[in-house]
């Protein structure tokens, strides 16, 4: 299991709708602040360091949300389509359920998984 600080900034994987909508909503919430930090502090020219880790954050987990829905990360290119790419982009990743059990880009992240390893040879039977 990674660390969630490293995994947050990697576009690997799958994530839950409730799981993205809370850390998009911290992410927003300490991007604006530190922005607004920064331009009080050092000058409105310190705000664009913020502005490329936070979309690079908030692109990694649209594409883990993107990848529970068994899409590639690719398709957050509909948001360079005026009005209908944002709005299609903001229903797929806030409203419609990912897929059951496993796909491409790995397992279901509602199932509960076993902190054991399985024997090999030896079904459902745990150490």
């Amino acid at each position: 299991m990674r660390n969630p600080l490293v995994s947050l900034w990697l576009p690997t994987g799958r994530l839950r709708r409730r799981s993205y909508l809370f850390a998009t909503l911290l992410i927003v919430i300490a991007g604006v602040g530190l922005w607004v930090a920064l331009e009080t502090w050092i000058g409105r020219g310190a705000t664009w360091f913020v502005h490329l880790p936070l979309l690079w954050l908030l692109f990694a987990l649209a594409s883990r949300r993107l990848h529970d829905r068994d899409h590639s990360g690719l398709r957050l290119l509909w948001l360079l389509i005026p009005l209908l790419g944002p709005l299609w982009i903001a229903f797929e990743l806030l409203f419609l359920r990912g897929t059951r059990g496993a796909n491409r880009y790995g397992p279901d992240p509602r199932q509960r998984r076993s902190g054991y390893l399985p024997i090999s040879g030896l079904p459902q039977i745990y150490l």
